[in-house]
């Protein structure tokens, strides 16, 4: 049929009106189909080109229409509103299709070209349907928006989805190039769409989320992905090239995410965030991920060149991950922090991790070399980790223990430090190296196979209420002290200690200081009673040995210690030349001092005599014996020898009648120069032929002394040149 006026109206007033075939053209006014029940429109046109175009009744149904008008309105006014393969179209106004049940369009084209479309009803389904206007709303007031292959434009405004139910978008575009974007349900399910706003670019959950392959766009404004409750996001962009992008839920799941903006937040704002192999990037502020339970995070980036980044969590776990920015901050702040194969770096500032509990790194990197890189915890481990800071690189354990194996940990520009006031320090194959000081303390401290470097500064190795053992280890303060320091006692074995002031060992209980190789100018042990043995000493200074417990014998016991120092050692305030060199038979003293009595100077003599005996090639039945000589008294001899002046042996019954005076340069120091020659020769395996034929720099070049043997060497030959030989010289 053809219907054709300036206005027409079809209206079945008590039950349907079909129109099939046929064409109903208002050529000045409305065009209008009512019915009471059903208005079924099938390969049919209703158009009214100079009016509006409407279909009203109880239920509507249209396939393979084209309902064309400036403005034009579907309304099933009790039932359901299904428009198939068919086209909607206002040409200069306002497009409303309207359901109390169901809206569904299939294979259709809704357009308003001038105006807005609307698409509201208890629940709407989108097949493979385009809507076009200035603005788009659709809407399901009663249940449930499903959007299927369909295109949502809305070319000036905004266009929204909502639905009080479920929201569902499959390989769905929603765009709103000059406006907002917004897709909103209770429960929203996105995969395979595009959701592209301009101002803003929301998918928004009021209860659950779940988007899979699905871009979320704004051009300029804030790209929001959010759900009150949980949220799973996975192969998801969430972009703002010019504005924010956030990504917001009660708990959150994301894998292989892209969360892109000038700043970007994502947060658990009542749980847990678990994100892994994703990108969270922020082109020009902050990057911020937050939980209020647990943020775990593997394979992913967090980045933010131009601001700060974080994350904050009562627990965080991060596994393979990059967290970059100006700042950054790692922060548990109700339990532990683990970084697992991670890099924290901060460009220009701070790099900081904390927790309450503890903090855990493994194969992890912790930068900042414009700042301070700062890991604190109640307690502390990192094994394989490296910790470098420009100012500052500190570890600091604040209740518990600080566990630290295998990790560097470098200021480039200041200091370094590693504590656990309330627990232990245990620091194992470790390196720590800093511009100023380097501070290792704890209640107690266990410290083996570490390497401890300060450019200016001082090393201070403390146990500020316990014992300190430092084991296997090296120390170099190349302009500074080295302090080793326990207030229950103190343990140095096999360490190298360089230092160009001093090196300090021992302050409480016991303290043993055995196997070191240690130079400096003076070496300083303190302790109730002190033990030093076995150490190479190279000390431009002195040895100052104390021991506070009077209730023992010798509360201080320097033995078997062999190198070069410039003055005998005070024990307790007193210096015995004698004593130290008949404990330290291989240690040079180049300035000896003595504070000792005449019984103690004939004790020295006689001790030097038969080490004379042990050293002269002789004969059985030689005998060497202290004797008066016509030079003066045994005492004179005696005094002269306490004033480091001459001594005179005696020797007789050497065959041949002659006898053979041995004449020490010092009082002891021939003793001394020749222990350590013959020690040092037979270390470097040097032959009798060499020591009888060249000089010592010759011996030196050729069996390869290192500079401390070299030294001592060269200081001992030069105080008793003919030492060096393996026979006395005749006079």
């Amino acid at each position: 049929a053809n219907v054709t006026g300036k206005a027409v109206e079809i209206n079945a007033t008590k039950g349907d009106a079909l129109i099939t075939n046929s064409v109903v053209n208002a050529t000045e006014g409305d065009a209008k189909v009512g019915a009471a029940n059903l208005a079924a429109i099938t390969n049919s046109n209703i158009s009214a080109l100079n009016g509006n175009a409407s279909i009203i009744a109880g239920n509507v149904d249209l396939n393979n229409a084209n309902v064309v008008g400036k403005a034009v309105e579907i309304n099933a006014t009790k039932g359901d509103a299904t428009i198939v393969n068919s086209v909607v179209n206002a040409t200069d106004g306002d497009a409303k299709i309207a359901a109390v049940n169901h809206a569904a369009i299939v294979g259709s084209n809704i357009t308003a070209l001038a105006g807005n479309v609307s698409v509201v009803a208890g629940n709407v389904t989108l097949n493979s349907a385009n809507v076009t206007g200035l603005n788009v709303d659709v809407n399901a007031t009663n249940g449930s928006a499903t959007l299927i292959n369909s295109t949502i434009n809305a070319t000036t405004g905004n266009a929204k989805i909502n639905a009080t139910e479920n929201t569902t978008l499959l390989g769905t575009n929603i765009e709103a190039k000059q406006g907002k974007a917004e897709v909103e349900g209770n429960n929203v399910t996105s995969n395979n769409s595009n959701i592209t706003g301009f101002d803003v670019a929301k998918l928004k959950a009021r209860n659950n989320l779940d988007a899979n392959n699905t871009n979320v766009t704004a051009l300029n404004g804030t790209a929001l992905v959010t759900a009150d409750n949980n949220a799973t996001v996975t192969g998801t962009n969430v972009l703002s090239p010019n504005g924010d992008s956030n990504v917001i839920a009660g708990n959150l799941t994301l894998d292989n995410v892209n969360v892109t903006g000038k700043s970007v937040e994502v947060n658990a704002t009542k749980g847990d965030a678990t994100i892994a192999n994703s990108e969270i990037n922020a082109t020009d502020g902050d990057a911020k991920l937050a939980a209020v339970n647990h943020a775990a995070i593997s394979d992913s980036n967090i980045t933010a060149l131009e601001g700060n980044a974080s994350v904050v969590a009562g627990n965080v776990t991060l596994n393979n991950t990059n967290v970059i920015g100006k700042n950054v901050d790692v922060n548990a702040t109700k339990g532990s922090a683990t970084l697992i194969n991670s890099n924290v770096n901060a460009t220009t500032g701070n790099a900081t991790i904390n927790s309450t509990d503890t903090t855990t790194l493994n194969g992890t990197n912790v930068e900042a070399k414009q700042g301070d890189a700062i890991v604190e915890g109640g307690s502390i481990n990192s094994n394989n980790s490296n910790i470098t800071g420009y100012n500052v690189a500190r570890l600091e354990a604040r209740t518990g223990d600080a566990n630290v194996i295998n990790t560097n940990v470098t200021s480039l520009n200041g200091s370094a430090a590693i504590t656990a006031n309330n627990g232990t320090l245990n620091l194992d194959g470790t390196n720590v190296t800093a511009v100023e000081n380097v501070t290792l303390e704890g209640s107690q401290i266990v410290i083996n196979n570490t390497n401890t470097s300060s450019e200016n500064g001082d090393i201070i190795m403390r146990a500020v209420n316990g014992t300190a053992t430092v084991t296997n280890s090296k120390a170099s303060a190349l302009n500074g002290n080295i302090t080793v320091s326990g207030t229950n006692g103190t343990t140095a074995y096999n360490n190298t200690f360089i230092a160009k002031e001093n090196v300090s060992i021992g302050e409480g209980g016991h303290t043993n200081v055995t196997g070191n190789n240690i130079t400096g100018k003076y070496l300083n042990t303190n302790g109730t009673t002190s033990e030093i043995r076995d150490n190479v000493l190279n000390l431009s200074g002195g040895l100052n040995a104390n021991g506070t417990d009077t209730s023992v014998e010798n509360p201080v016991i320097i033995s078997n210690n062999k190198g070069l120092i410039n003055t005998t050692p005070s024990v307790n305030g007193r210096y015995d030349t004698g004593k130290i060199l008949r404990d330290n038979p291989d240690l040079v003293i180049v300035n000896p001092i003595n504070d000792v009595t005449n019984n103690d100077a004939r004790t020295i003599l006689e001790d030097t005599i038969y080490k004379y005996n042990d050293w002269l090639s002789q004969k059985d039945g030689v005998d060497l014996r202290l004797e008066d000589t016509d030079q003066g008294t045994l005492g004179e001899d005696l005094e002269k020898l306490r004033n480091d002046n001459f001594a005179t042996v005696s020797v007789s019954q050497i065959p041949a009648g002659k006898t053979i005076v041995v004449e020490a340069p010092s009082s002891l120091m021939l003793t001394q120069c020749k222990a350590v020659i013959d020690s040092l020769a037979s270390e470097h395996n040097v032959t009798d032929a060499d020591r009888d034929t060249l000089s010592i720099e010759q011996i030196i070049r050729k069996y390869k002394f290192n500079a401390i043997d070299s030294a001592r060497i060269t200081a001992a030959c030069t105080q008793v040149p003919e030492a060096l030989k393996t026979k006395p010289q005749k006079k």
